[in-house]
């Protein structure tokens, strides 16, 4: 099951999404870098001061810098199968033709525009190199690298009852820290949003001996981001500002040497936006559910990094996105209003959602060579299932096969 219509209703959902509307970013003379992301929410409706729905505009530049409550169609209750309500999509859903299927709208008008970007590329002077973080004399003595510009403390260093580590940072590069409390579901968060970190220094304590080292994080056009587990550590830990307004983390419960930091790129060509679309949808997971990616987050990696290059309304990636979600571990249909929605990806909805969408893919032969896919656990949901289940397929759509 798929996005496939907009119904013009309100479902009455009252089930709001985090998002922060981000300043535009500026180079150092003054030259826009990115715009604002009010732009791409225009017309999707938020929760205003007087919690009334209102409408967002190019007028409601007062919302840049704050975080909104937005109206999202993945948390639509309308029960139409397939169909999201025009409350839920916004106000780009009256330029839809009816009878258009918007999930196949929303995706072409996204791929379309990145795959122009890519064929033009060649005219667009753009950064495509990435520089990895070269690990200097100090910075080893501190850190391993546990993947491609993904770096962890060493272990001799943690857990140690006569070693303190603590990290200190200007709260300028930590922008978004503030807003991580106890409670915080980081999961839902995009961690480029929270950190954006070039220096930071390590203090450590050893016998009472302090060693105090600055740690540059200067990779060509790239910069340091903490991970999704090192930002649940700092959430149920916290931080404390010294005299100097610095953030101080201390490090006394980070005992194990996993990732806290990584570097990925900030400039990037429209080659790499394609790739980079690619791998967040296919994930190296064995199973889907083992990720801790929410539907939240994946939104927020994605919009980040398509508007980064492109124009692109924010409803349009919701729809992509809420394709990708699921009911349950055990049910691969879209997690529509379900409390055990879970973000999979682009092998399981392929493989296990629709018989004709996974005839139609490039790895055909699997289905063809497995008498388990014909065993009718797979979802009669795609266009093309009419054709190798015509019966079953009417019938899941509510037509009466009989009279």
């Amino acid at each position: 099951m798929f996005v496939e219509h907009v119904i013009d209703a309100d479902c009455g959902n009252s089930d709001y999404i985090d998002f922060e509307i981000r300043p535009a970013s500026l180079s150092k003379n003054g030259y826009v870098l990115k715009k604002s992301d009010l732009g791409n929410l225009i017309g999707q409706r938020y929760l205003n001061d007087n919690n009334l729905e209102e409408l967002i505009t190019d007028k409601h530049t007062h919302l840049i810098g704050t975080v909104i409550k937005k109206r999202s169609l993945m948390k639509c209750r309308l029960t139409a199968k397939n169909s999201i309500c025009t409350s839920c999509f916004g106000e780009l859903s009256y330029s839809i033709h009816k009878h258009t299927n918007i999930g196949h709208l929303t995706a072409i008008s996204a791929s379309s525009q990145v795959t122009q970007a890519v064929l033009n590329a060649k005219h667009i002077a753009t950064s495509a190199a990435g520089e990895s973080f070269k690990l200097d004399k100090i910075s080893s003595s501190y850190f391993n690298s546990k993947l491609r510009n993904e770096y962890s403390f060493k272990a001799s260093l943690l857990g140690k009852p006569n070693i303190q580590l603590f990290l200190s940072m200007d709260p300028d590069s930590v922008a978004g820290l503030p807003n991580i409390k106890e409670k915080t579901d980081v999961t839902k968060l995009n961690p480029s949003r929270n950190s954006r970190i070039s220096k930071f220094i390590v203090i450590k304590i050893v016998r009472g001996v302090k060693t105090i080292d600055e740690i540059d994080l200067n990779a060509g056009n790239k910069y340091g981001v903490f991970t999704v587990e090192f930002l649940q550590y700092i959430a149920k830990h916290q931080y404390i500002v010294d005299t100097n307004g610095r953030y101080i983390i201390d490090l006394k419960y980070w005992i194990k040497p996993s990732s806290f930091i990584s570097l990925p790129n900030v400039e990037f060509s429209f080659f790499d936006l394609s790739k980079a679309v690619k791998a967040l949808f296919k994930s190296n997971k064995n199973k889907a559910y083992d990720s801790d990616e929410t539907q939240e987050s994946l939104l927020i990696k994605l919009f980040d990094l398509i508007t980064a290059k492109l124009d692109i309304n924010i409803v349009v990636l919701e729809v992509i996105v809420y394709a990708f979600t699921i009911m349950s571990k055990s049910n691969f249909d879209m997690g529509r209003n379900s409390s055990t929605m879970m973000v999979t990806r682009i092998f399981d909805i392929l493989t296990t959602r629709s018989l004709g969408g996974g005839l139609a893919w490039e790895q055909e032969n699997r289905f063809i060579n497995s008498p388990t896919v014909f065993d009718g656990r797979n979802a009669y949901d795609h266009l093309l299932d009419v054709l190798l289940c015509p019966e079953a397929t009417l019938l899941d759509h509510n037509v009466d096969i009989y009279n």
